[in-house]
């Protein structure tokens, strides 16, 4: 089972590489935006990550393992919640937000999907954050009495 604790691992750490990528990789050319679907590929790769970390029986291990990740986590949640106020309170483009700047880049389309990918990513990823956290408390605790 430790064996799966350490897949899970690399699964959490490659679907935060494919998040970062996602958001710094490439460039707004023409207001295309498409990078920002990588928060669908980080989604599936988590996903996957969970499944193998719940099957694993060791969360504390995978919870230690995955400290590191801290500050990616609250970075997504951070631009997740920038990126669905910008596209869908203020009607920015996504490339706009992107880049940080007012040129006023053309919408790409997708702006809405892009928000909520983002929002889904960043609230699926602290929320199995908080099921291995719950997992670890119940397996500490001693057996009822009989």
């Amino acid at each position: 089972m430790r064996s799966l604790a350490v897949l899970s691992l690399g699964a959490f750490y490659l679907a935060a590489v494919v998040a970062v990528m996602a958001r710094i990789g490439g460039t707004c050319t023409q207001g295309d935006a498409g990078r920002l679907f990588g928060a669908a590929a980080a989604l599936s790769v988590l996903a996957l990550a969970a499944i193998l970390a719940r099957g694993s029986g060791r969360p504390r291990l995978v919870l230690i393992g995955l400290a590191p990740l801290a500050p990616v986590y609250l970075w997504q949640a951070g631009f997740a919640a920038h990126l669905a106020v910008e596209t869908a309170w203020r009607g920015r483009p996504a490339c706009d937000v992107l880049e940080e700047t007012a040129k006023g880049f053309p919408p790409d389309g997708a702006e809405a999907v892009f928000a909520a990918l983002w929002l889904a990513l960043a609230v699926a990823s602290l929320a199995v954050v908080a099921l291995l956290a719950r997992d670890a408390r119940a397996a500490a605790r001693p057996p009822p009495a009989p």
